[in-house]
């Protein structure tokens, strides 16, 4: 039996290692999170992976 990792989907909140903070996934596009800061609705960045 294989492990699968879990798969985020937009609306959950992760932690994004490389930037270190704590972000909600907002949209995927072409491979690549786009996240949004947790507190507050203006402002995103990206992270090309789900780790």
């Amino acid at each position: 039996m294989t492990e699968e990792r879990p798969r985020v989907w937009v609306g959950d909140q992760v932690h994004d290692a490389n930037a270190d903070r704590e972000g909600i996934v907002t949209d995927v596009k072409g491979g690549t999170y786009v996240l949004r800061p947790v507190y507050m609705w203006s402002g995103t960045w990206t992270a090309p992976s789900p780790q």
